[in-house]
């Protein structure tokens, strides 16, 4: 009889084991994504807007398995939206984030919702104009985010999210000496495709 019982907490610790070491490696993975977007609903406020146009853009990110309910991103993104009004004047952003996501697995699909922050490598494109006439001062970048993973296979996936952004960069127009800050709150929605090592 006590044979069996250490036979029985043997296979139980080795089970528990096992079950550890799979969800240790399934967090510890590590991915690199690439991935499209579409910028729109540009803060249009009469007072601080930007009165940008929708714009697609792209970028990539490294994802790192924190657990097998969070995961980290860290990553680039560019994106050139025109103004509504003016052809000839485009801001330009390279924004680099950290996002971290928290969800769970609905058999292929991880589920999750999160949010992050970054710092906004900006410009201006005006026609006629140089960037020591008129800028567009580099700011923080805020996010929320939520979609869904789905997995083709152990290491590929394909990626859905929606990302709502807060970012009020300053203008700088040097010739008359002034400055402001311009709203370029916006949504997104991001399609990617990523591999895990």
């Amino acid at each position: 009889m006590r044979i069996l019982v250490y036979l029985a907490v043997g296979v139980a610790l080795a089970c528990w084991g096992a079950s550890a070491m799979a969800e240790e490696a399934a967090a510890s993975k590590v991915g690199l994504e690439a991935h499209g977007l579409w910028a729109f609903n540009f803060n249009d406020d009469e007072d601080e807007g930007s009165n940008a146009d929708d714009t697609f853009g792209g970028g990539a990110s490294f994802v790192f398995g924190l657990h097998e309910n969070i995961k980290l991103d860290i990553g680039a993104d560019y994106y050139k939206p025109k103004s509504d009004d003016e052809s000839d004047l485009k801001a330009q952003f390279i924004p680099v984030c950290a996002a971290l996501r928290f969800g769970g697995n609905l058999e292929s699909v991880f589920l999750y919702a999160g949010g992050g922050a970054g710092y906004s490598f900006n410009s201006l494109d005006v026609e006629g104009a140089s960037s020591s006439d008129i800028d567009l001062d580099d700011c923080m970048v805020y996010f929320a985010c939520g979609g869904a993973e789905f997995n083709l296979n152990e290491d590929l996936y394909i990626r859905g999210e929606f990302r709502y952004n807060w970012m009020k960069p300053e203008l700088n127009v040097k010739i008359a000496d002034e400055k402001f800050d311009v709203k370029f709150d916006h949504m997104q929605l991001r399609a990617g495709l990523g591999f895990n090592f």
